[in-house]
């Protein structure tokens, strides 16, 4: 069962960024472990359902579609944060599916298990729904143990949840034109994320964890120039979509470099700092 909510539109952050709604995402699981030769194996079948985005991601217009995929892995942790097992969905297609896998260990009843999919790494991105649904589409479920009997267990239905938020970029510069980039930094509370494409492109989306009232700066390139914009009192919460034409001011940048997690940019050999 896949939930899907609206949020009214509103400006998100000041002027130079139009056009932002929110809605629901659908989520799912991932991860692998290895069987280990000799020991005893436990099957555990989990009915699973996605509340919001994951693996197929679909851009709807203001909303995400997400669907399960056969083959699916899902990294399956008992009490503790102790490594159990992978579990594989068994068809795809809709929101619901079956997830079933061998243990090397058999949990208790009433033990909750936590299930993962993927991993939260959203640094370096790709600008493109199939990159976050193959590599940074991280989400979370718990399952309850009913039975363990004749070397088979069952739980609880899961329920997968985002644990980021999607932000989809129409990028233009000051004049209201498509501006294609072939690098967007996005930079917010010290951390910096690095999207660039296969190719330029005008249409960037990027998987974040939620952050709030944070300054949001975007740098890109496109072909020979820099463009940025910086804005405050950004929120972005897990599990949304949010949509947003952004208009990028041209800049005599001379130099963009990396300290650690902060991006650096001289303008005409000035910091950005005394610069702008």
């Amino acid at each position: 069962m896949r939930k899907t909510c609206y949020a009214p539109w509103a400006v998100l952050l000041l002027t130079g960024l139009i056009g932002l709604s929110c809605s629901r995402l659908d989520e799912i699981p991932q991860s692998e472990t290895p069987e280990t030769p000799g020991k005893t194996m436990y099957t555990l079948i989990i009915k699973a359902e996605k509340e919001a985005p994951t693996k197929a991601l679909e851009d709807m217009g203001t909303t995400l579609k997400s669907t399960w995929t056969a083959g699916d892995k899902v990294t399956v942790y008992g009490p503790g944060n102790q490594l159990l097992g992978t579990l594989t969905a068994s068809t795809g297609g809709s929101g619901s599916t079956t997830l079933e896998g061998d243990l090397t260990e058999a949990p208790k009843v009433g033990d909750v298990l936590t299930l993962k999919l993927r991993s939260d790494s959203y640094l370096t991105q790709k600008g493109t729904l199939d990159y976050i649904a193959a590599n940074c589409d991280y989400a979370l479920a718990t399952a309850t143990v009913e039975t363990v009997s004749e070397m088979k267990i069952t739980t609880t239905p899961a329920s997968f949840v985002s644990q980021q938020a999607i932000v989809k970029l129409t990028i233009q510069d000051a004049g209201g034109n498509a501006l294609a980039v072939s690098q967007l930094l996005l930079n917010s509370g010290g951390r910096t994320y690095t999207v660039t494409p296969d190719s330029a492109i005008s249409t960037v989306y990027v998987a974040l964890p939620a952050f709030s009232n944070q300054t949001v700066t975007l740098s890109a390139t496109a072909e020979t120039a820099y463009y940025d914009l910086s804005k405050a009192d950004v929120t972005f919460e897990n599990g949304k979509f949010y949509t947003i034409t952004a208009q990028l001011r041209k800049q005599p940048v001379s130099s963009i470099t990396m300290d650690g997690d902060a991006v650096k940019f001289l303008y005409g050999g000035i910091p950005a700092s005394e610069a702008l």
